[in-house]
C-alpha cells in the first residue's frame, strides 16, 4: 500500500526518460538572473565539463572558486535567496552615504571627465586605487559619480565615517541583517566578476568604525574582481600613521595615489557657462 502511493522518478542520466537533466537546466534557470535564464542549458553544458575537467583533483573546488569559473563565461548570477535581504540593505546604506556628499558647486556639476578617465585606468593596473587632494577639491564628489556610474554595472558598498558603524564587521553585519562570515558576503557581492567597495575621507573615520573597515580590507584581498577606492586628503599617512591593514592592500597591488587639483581653466569655463 505504501508503494502504491510513491512515485519514482529515475535520475540515471542514462537511461531513457530520465528527467534528472531537465531538472538540472530547472535549477540552473534558478541560479541566473531573471534576464539570462535562457542560458541554463549552456550553464549547465559549462557545469557538467567542468566536473570532468575537475574529477581528476577529487573536484578541489569551493564556492569562491566555482564563481571565478563560471566569471570566465560571463554568467550573471543571482545572489543566494539567504542574502537578498542584506543585499537590499547594503543598497540602501550605500545610497544614503552617496547622497550625503554635494557634488554640485552653486547647483552645477562638474563634468570632470579627466579624474574619471584617470580613476577608470588605474582601477585597470591595481584592485586599491587612492584619491587624494586638499580640502574642497572635489574628492567626495568624484567618489559618488563613479559610485553611482559603476552601480549601474556591478554591486558597490559606500562606507563613509558617519554612516560606518563602529564595532567591527560583527556590527555592520547585524546591521544588515546578514548571518555569516565577512568573506562569503563580500564573495556574494562579487559573484558577477565585480564590485567596488567606496571609503570616503579616510582620515576622518572614527576609531570604532576604523576597525569596520579593516575587517573588510582583510577579507577583501582574497576576493577576485572586488576593487576599492579611497579618498583621503594630500598630507594623509604624513601627519598621522596610516590605519589601513597595509598587507591586505599590498596583496591587492596599489597604484601611485591620485592627486585632484584645483578647478582647471577648462572646469572653470564649464562652470561659468553653467
Amino acid at each position: 500500500k505504501l508503494i502504491r502511493r510513491l512515485q519514482t522518478f529515475t535520475f540515471d542520466f542514462t537511461a531513457e526518460g530520465s528527467s534528472a537533466e531537465e531538472l538540472a537546466r530547472e535549477r540552473c534557470a534558478h541560479v541566473l538572473e531573471a534576464a539570462q535564464a535562457p542560458r541554463a542549458s549552456e550553464l549547465w553544458k559549462v557545469l557538467t565539463d567542468l566536473v570532468l575537467e575537475v574529477a581528476a583533483s577529487a573536484g578541489d573546488r569551493d564556492r569562491t572558486r566555482l564563481l571565478e569559473d563560471l566569471q570566465k563565461h560571463t554568467f550573471q548570477l543571482a545572489a543566494l535567496p539567504r542574502n537578498n535581504g542584506a543585499l537590499r540593505s547594503l543598497s540602501e546604506l550605500s545610497r544614503n552615504a552617496l547622497q550625503d556628499i554635494d557634488d554640485r558647486i552653486c547647483g552645477v556639476k562638474l563634468t570632470r571627465v579627466g579624474n574619471f578617465s584617470a580613476v577608470r585606468a588605474a582601477l585597470d593596473e591595481s584592485r586599491y586605487v587612492e584619491i587624494r587632494g586638499d580640502a574642497g577639491v572635489g574628492k567626495s564628489g568624484i567618489l559618488r559619480h563613479l559610485a553611482e556610474q559603476i552601480a549601474i554595472e556591478s554591486q558597490v558598498l559606500v562606507l563613509t565615517p558617519d554612516r560606518t558603524p563602529g564595532g567591527g564587521w560583527f556590527e555592520l553585519k547585524n546591521k544588515l541583517g546578514f548571518n555569516g562570515e565577512c568573506r562569503d558576503f563580500l564573495s556574494d557581492l562579487a559573484r558577477n566578476g565585480g564590485a567596488v567597495l567606496f571609503v570616503d575621507n579616510l582620515d576622518f573615520f572614527p576609531l570604532t568604525a576604523r576597525q569596520t573597515v579593516i575587517d573588510i580590507l582583510r577579507q577583501a584581498e582574497g576576493i577576485p574582481g572586488l576593487s576599492i577606492i579611497a579618498t583621503a586628503r594630500r598630507d594623509f599617512h604624513q601627519s598621522e600613521p596610516n590605519w589601513l591593514p597595509q598587507q591586505g592592500l599590498t596583496e591587492m597591488n596599489p597604484g601611485t595615489p591620485l592627486y585632484i587639483e584645483e578647478l582647471s581653466e577648462g572646469e572653470i569655463a564649464e562652470l561659468q557657462e553653467a
